[in-house]
């Protein structure tokens, strides 16, 4: 059927986006062109195993900037532990006691506020 040399071509060139991306270590970007890849070979089991393989390095990687964003947060080290905590939201964005410490905990007191006054820019 002519749909089935068009759904090759497609499936190929997303999986080597899906390469590209996962070479740079854009694993997210990696995963979205395995997954519709995996829409267009629903039965592939091998593209199955290959998209959990991934999200597992993905959940990993959650896991260790949040533990990180942990022991930065214990140790008082704010600013590090924020942004931790945003890479663990960058890999598993559901990822709730990394948005709850962000919310909750961090609130941004480790920052300097100060008002400019006259006189303070030339």
């Amino acid at each position: 059927s002519p749909e089935k040399p068009a759904t090759d071509a497609l499936t190929l060139r997303y999986l080597n986006k899906a390469s590209e991306y996962e070479k740079s270590g854009e694993l997210r970007k990696s995963l979205q062109m395995l997954e519709i890849v995996s829409s267009l070979r629903p039965d592939d089991k091998e593209m199955i195993n290959k998209i959990q393989r991934l999200k597992a390095r993905v959940n990993a990687l959650s896991l260790d900037h949040f533990n990180k964003g942990v022991s930065y947060y214990n140790s008082n080290s704010m600013a590090a532990a924020r942004k931790e905590f945003i890479l663990a939201l960058f890999y598993a964005p559901g990822h709730r006691e990394a948005l709850d410490n962000l919310k909750n905990r961090l609130d941004g007191g480790d920052y300097l506020s100060y008002e400019v006054k006259k006189g303070d820019t030339p």
